[in-house]
């Protein structure tokens, strides 16, 4: 799979995917794109009921949401277990040159490089999964909290988006668990409505009319 860096229009990289003519963020603004979707909408709203949230991403792939969510942990004095899954992990060769918060490169770069588990900071203890989204999701005790949605779009990728894709994912998430992504498309909602979630429709960030966030209206039926 052929990956490039690009500059996205608020002067922070994103990864363009020649293979799928697909980026890895808005190329409005990557960082302003996660900040607006995954952090204010997403991370700030679940912070606001726990000071040690345990969090799932679906795509993790250029570690910026891993990477703000680190940032937000130590400004908020929290601390947070942070599952990512990832099928095809970014080569450390093309991580380098991404320079999303400069003064944060060695944590930056420690993110990527775990393959595992790993500690960071006393804030953030980070697990990898590298396997499809659609094989059976990993558990967490209690089960998870926020859910950040980034995968490629569902032009690109429609099976990543569907019922089961989202049934699975509340199956592993607690009562009143919250799934924010960047897509709004109709098709997309009534699937998450269909696999149990309370669907709302937000103001999107910059070059994006709408984003969703959802609510998990559902009991859990698998963790451990």
């Amino acid at each position: 799979m052929k990956r490039e860096i690009i500059l996205t229009a608020d002067g922070s990289h994103s990864v363009y995917c020649v293979d799928t003519d697909e980026t890895y963020h808005s190329k409005h603004g990557a960082m302003q794109e996660s900040v607006h979707v995954f952090i204010r909408n997403g991370l700030d709203e679940v912070l606001a009921q726990t000071n040690a949230p345990r969090i799932l991403e679906i795509g993790f792939g250029t570690g910026l949401n891993a990477l703000l969510t680190l940032s937000r942990m130590e400004e908020c004095s929290a601390t947070c277990d942070y599952v990512a899954i990832e099928k095809f992990p970014l080569d450390a060769a093309l991580v380098e040159p991404l320079d999303f918060i400069p003064s944060r490169k060695q944590e930056f770069m420690k993110l990527h490089l775990a393959t595992d588990e790993l500690q960071l900071q006393g804030r953030m203890r980070l697990r990898k999964v590298k396997t499809d989204f659609r094989d059976p999701m990993p558990t967490i005790e209690g089960g998870f909290q926020l859910v950040y949605f980034d995968a490629f779009s569902p032009t690109k990728q429609p099976e990543l988006w569907t019922e089961t894709i989202f049934t699975n994912i509340r199956n592993v998430c607690a009562p009143g668990a919250i799934l924010v992504t960047y897509c709004s498309k109709g098709e997309v909602r009534r699937s998450m409505q269909a696999a149990g979630w309370k669907v709302t429709k937000l103001p999107g960030p910059k070059g994006k009319r709408e984003m969703v966030r959802a609510i998990n209206d559902l009991p859990m039926t698998n963790f451990n």
